[in-house]
């Protein structure tokens, strides 16, 4: 028993068994109801994989029995295979009965009565499954089991084709071809065209790269809302590319599987290419269908849809969403407000935040002004210090003027200032030494326009700031304006060449009596000593008192300037300012000493230079204040931006000093301590300044000179008053100040960081240009496709709708062995059709050398196929489109 029943399924039986009567009987149940003919010319039966046991045959009518067991003496002349195990035999019926009657079951009985034709119930689902009832011998006859299966699933199978007719069962309920009114064309369309005209707008962004000056914080837009907008915009854009682009595949491959004429069909790995679009991986895991159909022109074609679709999201972020982006440089005109004068101590008081009002303190103004002066310079000097301090520490000075550290100050709190050391061809201390026999320390510090970072902030310019971009802004600003400068210039003396202009040292004046040299040093400051003195500025005045210096400082009648007076001579490393004169003249005066008898007399005056422009850098973390005043152009400029760039006839050199600044400059050197020396103070600032003196022909690289430190000293106060002055050398106004201020235009190139299209700018990116150009130029492609052509027809590569064809098609020997694990080969290769039968369309290979269609139906007496009109709407359309011809 279990001998029999591991044997295998496909050996030859050992006995040949004799059917029963009641077999006779059983199997005439199948045969007595005859049958009306059927014809199903359509479907041709393939060759079954023949074990030489039985054979399966069948002919035009529907007259199908079961043949009897192959052997060497069977009539194979009068039979023919079709496959699927169904045979036909000439007359319809089997050459003879299997004979069972020597066949005994494992327990030794006679099978002869047992039926050899299944039940109805193996018709039926259930009959396959491993519920179904089987019959009472089957434990124990194997055998005849076996031959039972082998026939219930041949006349299963033959009774579900002879209940098919595809003419009849599967006429199209719905034509192939859709009007251009139709929805599924309509949407296509309408998709086609927004997907092209969207990409075509994010390929512009990316080549133009515009500016969104409203997308910022509290604008039009916000940053995330232009990123939210992006990223939405280009993935309806890929899916709509996606959808546009496997519908254009679909239509020119549905259309080319008509076109039997054309003789090209369509094949399998053609019909994959769709995946490549929606499933990207299928490339690697169909690589076999990818090499099928790589080389062909739509295979390119939809390889580089696929990848560009990949890469299209990534794309559009790198190119066309908003980043922060420096733009080019853009020459154009600001405009900021004017107030006041330039170095207006009268405004700057009134503008000195101080608890205490003038009610109460006349000079508290003045008093504040003092200590606002000593915060900004001594904090602007000690940085400057702690630089030459690095400086001297590395032993990389120079004695050149050029490559020593530029001035310091800081203004706004968070804006570093940085002044450029300018007129280097008068700053020679050795040519200046030679000249004039004596040791000449000259230098000139420029300083930007303190009013340009107000204009920059002001909202009539419309220049973002770095809040306004969530922190992340930053803009470079270039103005076309004068910029304050500060002249220091020290000659070294002796004390004997000092008296004429030291107050203790004059005698023999018969309207004073100074025998006893004394100095009210209280009186001094109130100018009550001197009352008698008149200098030649004023009038009847007489130039009076000349000095080995008058040349170099221009003092006397010649230049129509008196020299200062100063109280005494003072002490080793103290200083003294002098407070002589009235208003018109030109500078302050500081006379220092070193611990010997080396004395500095320096006079620190301000003027404005055309030869500079302003440039101010902003940013969230700080700002940075610089005056530009090389004579070099930037590669970035269009033009230089210096004032006299501007305004060709500007004004410069001495035409330019400010008379006001003398009275802030007094009151800067008083709140240093500079003048402490009247009391033989001994200021650290004034010891400094004199361990600062130049006792040599030339620079010490270890050190800032005294002629250096004072102008960083006096730097802020050219920050103050330049803040609200003009942008201009000139004032047009008749009062001093203006309220609440007047606006006043100005040259400037900017260059802001901005949201805006167009990418960093980095090489990285510059590749997905390809990606945004390959979908919009597949888009038009698409585009024009759709709207050459008079709608759609049905997408046969759908899944849906391929299955639903190929289910409805006969089956094919070239694709033999392909229903486990799929096809392979030449089985992607090969070249399929949809051919029609009246109203039903099935798909064929052209290699089956058959031909199914309606030209080889020879419709029976009463079938239904007789009624259709050979000329039916959808024959009609089936016979225009096998005409055409693709391209693609």
């Amino acid at each position: 028993m279990e001998s029999d029943q591991t044997q295998p399924l496909h050996s030859p039986p050992q006995t040949l068994i004799t059917p029963s009567p009641a077999l006779s009987q059983t199997s005439t149940v199948f045969e007595s109801t005859p049958k009306p003919p059927r014809q199903r010319a359509t479907f041709a039966r393939l060759a079954s994989v023949d074990d030489g046991r039985y054979t399966a045959i069948k002919n035009n009518e529907d007259d199908i029995t079961e043949a009897t067991p192959y052997n060497d003496d069977h009539d194979t002349q009068h039979s023919q295979s079709y496959g699927l195990g169904i045979s036909v035999i000439k007359d319809g019926r089997m050459d003879s009965a299997p004979n069972t009657a020597g066949l005994k079951n494992g327990f030794g009985i006679s099978t002869h009565e047992v039926p050899l034709w299944s039940p109805k119930s193996a018709m039926k689902p259930s009959a396959y499954s491993s519920q179904a009832s089987l019959p009472q011998h089957t434990a124990y006859e194997p055998e005849i089991q076996r031959l039972r299966n082998r026939r219930s699933f041949a006349d299963s199978l033959r009774m579900v084709y002879d209940d098919f007719g595809p003419t009849d069962s599967c006429a199209a309920h719905q034509h192939f071809h859709h009007s251009r009114r139709n929805w599924l064309s309509v949407t296509i369309l309408v998709l086609a065209i927004y997907s092209t005209i969207m990409s075509g707008i994010f390929l512009i962004l990316a080549l133009r790269g515009p500016r969104y000056n409203w997308i910022r914080k509290g604008g039009r837009m916000t940053p995330y809302s232009a990123d939210m907008l992006t990223a939405f915009f280009a993935k309806t854009i890929e899916l709509s590319f996606a959808t546009v682009f496997v519908s254009f595949l679909g239509q020119v491959l549905s259309r080319r599987a008509f076109m039997k004429n054309q003789g090209r069909g369509i094949t399998l790995a053609e019909m994959d290419m769709r995946s490549w679009v929606m499933q990207p991986g299928t490339m690697i895991t169909h690589f076999e269908a990818l090499k099928s159909s790589i080389l062909s022109l739509l295979g390119i074609l939809s390889l580089v849809a696929a990848v560009v679709a990949m890469l299209y999201t990534t794309a559009s972020e790198s190119l066309v969403q908003p980043i922060l982006r420096y733009g080019p440089w853009e020459h154009g005109s600001m405009q900021g407000l004017v107030k006041t004068i330039w170095a207006n101590p009268t405004y700057l008081g009134v503008n000195c935040g101080t608890p205490i009002a003038v009610k109460e303190d006349e000079i508290a103004g003045n008093t504040c002004l003092q200590i606002q002066y000593a915060a900004h310079s001594y904090y602007n000097y000690q940085r400057y210090v702690s630089d030459w301090a690095t400086v001297s520490k590395n032993g990389n000075g120079s004695s050149d003027s050029s490559y020593r550290p530029k001035g310091f100050a800081m203004i706004f709190e968070n804006t570093t200032v940085t002044a450029p050391w300018i007129d280097l061809e008068n700053s020679d201390v050795t040519a200046n030494s030679k000249q004039h026999q004596r040791i000449i320390n000259n230098v000139t510090l420029a300083l930007p326009h303190a009013g340009v970072p107000g204009a920059a902030w002001d909202e009539v310019n419309h220049i973002l700031q770095p809040e306004d971009l969530d922190g992340m802004g930053v803009y470079e600003l270039r103005a076309s304006v004068p910029s304050p400068a500060v002249n220091v210039l020290c000659a070294l003396m002796t004390e004997e060449e000092l008296d004429p202009i030291v107050y203790t040292k004059w005698t023999n004046y018969s309207s004073v009596d100074l025998a006893n040299n004394t100095l009210n040093v209280t009186d001094w400051p109130t100018g009550a000593p001197l009352a008698f003195y008149q200098p030649g500025t004023e009038v009847n005045g007489t130039w009076l008192n000349k000095t080995v210096v008058d040349d170099i400082f221009e003092w006397g009648e010649k230049y129509q300037t008196s020299p200062p007076v100063f109280p005494k001579v003072p002490v080793a490393y103290n200083t003294l300012m002098n407070h002589t004169g009235v208003y018109g003249r030109k500078a302050v005066y500081l006379l220092g000493r070193d611990a010997t008898n080396n004395f500095a007399l320096c006079s620190i005056k301000v003027f404005s230079t055309p030869f500079c422009s302003t440039e101010y850098n902003a940013s969230l973390v700080g700002a940075s204040l610089e005056a530009k005043c090389d004579d070099s152009r930037e590669v970035d400029l269009t033009k230089n931006m210096r004032y006299i760039d501007s305004l060709s006839n500007a004004t410069s050199g001495s035409a330019t000093i400010n008379k006001d600044w003398p009275y802030i400059g007094t009151e800067l050197f008083n709140s240093l301590s500079l003048n402490a020396g009247i009391n033989d103070g001994q200021a650290s600032n004034a010891r400094l300044l004199g361990e600062l003196i130049l006792t040599k022909e030339a620079l010490q690289p270890d050190r800032p000179s005294i002629a250096e430190a004072l102008a960083v000293l006096a730097s802020s106060t050219l920050l103050m008053s330049w803040q609200d002055a003009p942008f201009t050398q000139f004032w047009n106004y008749t009062a001093t100040t203006l309220s609440p201020g007047q606006y006043q235009r100005f040259n400037a190139t900017l260059r802001a960081q901005e949201y805006a299209s167009g990418g960093s700018g980095a090489k990285a990116t510059h590749t997905f240009y390809i990606v945004l150009f390959a979908i919009f130029i597949l888009n038009i492609i698409c585009l024009c496709y759709f709207i050459s052509q008079n709608g759609l027809i049905t997408d046969f590569s759908e899944p849906l709708n391929l299955f639903s064809l190929a289910v409805n098609s006969p089956p094919s020997n070239l694709m033999a062995g392909s229903c486990a694990g799929g096809p392979k080969g030449q089985q992607y290769r090969a070249a399929w059709f949809v051919n029609a039968a009246g109203e039903h369309l099935f798909m064929e290979n052209k290699d089956d050398n058959r031909e199914v269609g309606d030209e080889q139906q020879v419709p029976g007496p009463g079938h239904r196929m007789q009624h259709l009109s050979p000329i039916s709407p959808m024959r009609s359309a089936f016979e225009k489109m096998s005409r055409r011809k693709s391209w693609l």
